[in-house]
């Protein structure tokens, strides 16, 4: 991220601490920083690991029981707390978040602590080859906001085409059309956009980071030169360049458990439970309906039985694992597991990511240094680097096919001094090669990355096609 903060890192380790914002906020990213080089991700739920073959005790009965707190669980349950006569348990395995994970500037670090569970893809023959061991990182969310409290906070929906391609699979009520509504219920728009297509007085403020770098003109004019416009990449036109919008308020994050969960907990009809790892998903053997789901916290085991229904909203990853050792999933590899079935589905096969190459361009051009007091007071004031999300100034969608309305790349351009190889190195999981030939010639001052995303596969290998819904 921001350089500078290598430089200035141990600078304030061994201060007292102050009673200003100010010192507090320097001591803060400091340590924080420091301690994200030498972290260790987990490699299991060791820390739940006392209370998995514990006797079961009963947690009692709730309308609804809500398996993860992240970006959809925040949604869900405070939605669901705003009918009184629904009573709701919101279970999270992370804990809360802090101040910390709140400076959208430091998201590459926050992936190298509590917050996160630490996953990585298994050794790939044909990707992830700049990799050690051929393996990519997988960075989920665990904590309350889930992914929305570690990410990038760049706000992008998506393409209306694509909604709309998933209700024509038989997906009723995820056209467009469909979804639009909620999008614009959920948002306090702040941004100059198309007004068709956003709300305001939302619970999730969505905001430019402020100011852009002088770059950022150069990166708009080259749009413009391949006669790109310049707008509202979430209007209705996607195509072309345009500034982020960000999940930010006053240029601090705004998570899903920020935006929404905060006030929904004042509720009493809504208890959130964290440090709490659901194992199970109980079922009913006749109906095969689930009835409830057992966890553990405090070294102990749980079992909180559901009146109305069970929402399992626990991630890309943790939902199709949780579903599989409930007995929901894959005939073959349950078996193999030893796990009983319940329903034999496709669970866990149809898991998709989405390329990114990372591009550094040496300008003529050098970003004036700033003290860490310097960008904390900024910061504070809602304005400068430390506010921007992804580090990133703007974004661009392209077409690669003529006349497809679906664009099938998006760049994004992140400005000198957003660059810091040594937490890059980490987050990426680069090998020695690659950190020694690449990361070491990086000169964060001067050099500007642009991000390439490909947004739509060509081809799938090693793919099961799923069955169309009817």
């Amino acid at each position: 991220m921001v350089p500078l903060l290598k430089t200035h890192l141990y600078l304030f380790l061994g201060t007292v601490a102050c009673s200003t914002t100010s010192d507090y906020y320097q001591q803060l990213i400091a340590q924080k920083t420091g301690d994200a080089l030498s972290y260790v991700l987990p490699k299991n739920n060791e820390e739940f690991k006392t209370g998995f073959k514990s006797p079961i005790d009963e947690y009692g009965q709730y309308d609804v029981v809500v398996v993860g707190a992240g970006s959809a669980g925040s949604v869900l349950a405070t939605r669901l707390s705003e009918i009184d006569k629904i009573s709701i348990l919101l279970i999270e395995a992370g804990g809360e978040e802090n101040d910390f994970n709140q400076i959208p500037a430091m998201w590459l670090y926050h992936q190298f602590s509590e917050l996160n569970w630490g996953y990585y893809t298994t050794p790939q023959k044909h990707s992830c080859l700049a990799m050690t061991n051929r393996q990519c990182v997988v960075p989920r969310g665990k904590v309350i906001g889930g992914s929305s409290s570690i990410n990038g906070v760049m706000y992008v929906r998506g393409n209306c085409k694509d909604y709309d391609h998933w209700a024509a699979l038989g997906n009723r009520g995820w056209s467009c059309k469909d979804v639009l509504p909620y999008f614009k219920k959920s948002e306090n728009s702040q941004v100059e956009g198309d007004k068709n297509y956003h709300g305001i007085g939302g619970f999730w403020n969505i905001e430019y980071g402020l100011p852009s770098s002088p770059l950022f003109d150069n990166f708009v004019n080259g749009s413009l030169e391949r006669k790109q416009s310049f707008g509202d990449y979430n209007g209705e036109n996607q195509t072309g360049s345009a500034k982020f919008q960000t999940n930010t308020k006053r240029g601090r994050r705004q998570s899903l458990g920020t935006a929404f969960l905060n006030n929904a907990r004042k509720r009493s009809n809504l208890k959130v439970v964290t440090k709490a790892l659901v194992t199970k998903i109980t079922t009913d053997q006749r109906s095969k309906q689930a009835t409830g789901v057992e966890f553990v916290t405090q070294n102990r085991k749980f079992l909180v039985r559901a009146r109305q229904e069970v929402i399992i909203s626990a991630g890309a990853i943790n939902t199709p694992q949780l579903l599989m050792l409930s007995g929901i999933g894959p005939r073959e590899h349950l078996t193999e597991m030893k796990i009983p079935l319940i329903a034999d589905l496709p669970v866990g096969q149809n898991l998709i990511e989405h390329p990114l190459l990372n591009l550094i361009f040496r300008t003529n051009y050098t970003e004036p240094n700033a003290t860490l007091e310097n960008l904390v007071e900024r910061y504070l004031n809602g304005l400068g680097p430390l506010t921007k999300g992804g580090s990133a100034d703007g974004t661009g969608f392209i077409h690669t096919k003529n006349n497809s309305q679906v664009p099938s790349i998006q760049i994004a351009f992140a400005p000198p001094n957003a660059i810091d190889p040594s937490i890059s190195r980490r987050s990426l999981n680069y090998n020695n090669t690659i950190s020694e030939t690449f990361l070491k010639n990086i000169k964060p001052e001067s050099d500007i990355l642009i991000y390439v995303m490909l947004l739509h596969e060509k081809e799938r290998s090693n793919f099961t096609k799923l069955k169309q819904p009817d």
